[in-house]
């Protein structure tokens, strides 16, 4: 086989290998948000709402701004969504010390709870989603995930998105 047509041979491969990924990477995200999303339901939330609990999880005690920015949400909207968490006793807003203007947002022992089940849920679909994945496997998939995150990164940086 003549030189040029080798690389194109091994261009067309990496290519067609590039869409599998992609589509396959697709689907796992999908699949994981759908059985997220189904768990989520069980406790009576809808994701956004989850998706504030678990910033939550994260750093309890944020402000309603920086809540706001850690979900690419508009204040107004992380403020209704913290309205229905209220109501459902998940979460509790308490002025901030030293600053009467803003308001920080913690965890109350239902949304606590919650957090510790779907935690217990993840660290079980973790399991389930590695199994007969030996150490090195996982590292490997660890570096090369890593690579493709930093490159998403690289491009919508280069795309002045924050």
């Amino acid at each position: 086989m003549k030189p040029k047509r080798r690389a194109r041979c091994r261009a067309a491969r990496r290519d067609e290998a590039r869409d599998r990924l992609r589509i396959l990477f697709r689907e796992i995200v999908f699949k994981a948000r759908s059985v997220s999303r189904s768990r989520v339901g069980l406790f009576g939330l809808t994701p956004t709402q989850f998706l504030v609990l678990q910033a939550l999880m994260m750093r309890d005690g944020l402000s309603v701004g920086e809540l706001a920015a850690e979900l690419g949400i508009s204040p107004s909207t992380a403020s209704r969504i913290l309205d229905q968490l209220e109501k459902k006793t998940c979460v509790r807003r308490a002025m901030a010390r030293g600053d009467r203007r803003r308001v920080k947002v913690f965890l109350r022992p239902r949304g606590k709870k919650i957090r510790d089940r779907v935690r217990m849920f993840w660290a079980g679909m973790s399991h389930e989603m590695f199994v007969g994945f030996s150490q090195e496997d996982m590292e490997v998939l660890e570096a090369g995930l890593s690579r493709v995150h930093a490159n998403v990164l690289r491009v919508e940086e280069q795309e002045g998105r924050p």
